[in-house]
């Protein structure tokens, strides 16, 4: 069985549609924190470790996202990442952040998304 998620004014939506691209891994590896899933701790990120935002967190907050999709390159779903993390100009708490995997099969898949430190 195969899922993938669709979106709907921004709100992430399950289907069993086919998934041909890793889109909806990176979302849920990016979304789900680390140490929280029972069945494999070591999955998830580390963005919630962030707690003031300022532009050397934003650099670390880039090596969380990157090592957080480092199971992609691992098991053969990606043959590259890369990864842009910066401070909002307008929102201080926000944290821009762009991901752009590459599959075996030369598919790109662009994410882009934000995460906001309370």
């Amino acid at each position: 069985m195969d899922f993938k998620l669709a979106f709907d004014n921004g709100l992430p939506r399950l289907t069993f549609a086919k998934n041909d691209n890793i889109g909806t891994t990176i979302w849920m590896l990016l979304h789900i924190e680390k140490g929280s899933f029972f069945f494999n701790p070591d999955l998830g990120s580390e963005l919630w470790r962030i707690k003031k935002l300022t532009d050397q967190n934003a650099n670390q907050a880039q090596q969380y996202i990157e090592r957080a999709l480092t199971p992609l390159v691992r098991s053969g779903r990606a043959t590259s990442i890369k990864v842009v993390a910066e401070r909002d100009t307008q929102d201080r708490t926000r944290l821009n952040y762009s991901v752009q995997a590459t599959q075996p099969d030369g598919l790109i898949v662009n994410y882009a998304d934000f995460y906001r430190v309370v």
